[in-house]
């Protein structure tokens, strides 16, 4: 028995990929060569993985609350939001050493944060919804993208550095990332 993907979207890429998405969609990205048979047999080799991370997304969409807001209340959160992140990116902007371009709040539907090649920092407005050790961590990862616009080993090295803890907070940021979603 082949798990029925609900999309198989051929491009000109030369490698198969599977996808699940957040929402648990599962979407198969191939060669515009590659046969049915080739793509089913591909994911009877990765049943295993498809089955355990589609188990992972329903535990965690079930243990997720789901959360709604007014348009007063998003007012209230962005507005709140607007000043405390401003004032987190000045904190570690001056620690850090780093220097961004301006700060932008976003409504992002699937990131906390970004960095744009001109240097201008983008936080999303729903972090004030999370931990601050955790807000803490995201503009700390973002600043560090001032000077390393990658995810490279050199990159690791800036967060780590003012950031010991990183790996335990970027795991519990995964786990709230359907607040992103709200």
């Amino acid at each position: 028995m082949s798990i029925e993907p609900s999309k198989i979207i051929y491009s000109k890429r030369k490698t198969l990929c599977l996808q699940i998405t957040r929402e648990g969609e599962f979407i198969v990205r191939a060669p515009r060569r590659a046969s049915k048979s080739f793509i089913y047999n591909f994911i009877a080799k990765k049943q295993d993985w498809i089955v355990k991370t589609l188990a992972k997304i329903i535990k965690r969409v079930q243990n997720s609350p789901k959360l709604t807001f007014s348009e007063e209340q998003i007012k209230e959160y962005k507005k709140t939001a607007r000043a405390l992140l401003q004032d987190r990116l000045s904190h570690w902007s001056i620690i850090m050493k780093l220097n961004y371009t301006s700060f932008r709040l976003s409504s992002a539907k699937t990131r906390w944060g970004s960095c744009s090649c001109k240097d201008v920092i983008s936080l999303n407005w729903r972090l004030v919804l999370i931990d601050m050790n955790i807000i803490d961590y995201v503009v700390i990862h973002e600043l560090a993208h001032v000077r390393q616009k990658n995810h490279s080993a050199k990159f690791w090295i800036i967060v780590e550095k003012y950031c010991p803890n990183y790996k335990d907070l970027r795991r519990e940021l995964k786990e709230k990332q359907l607040l992103s979603q709200v």
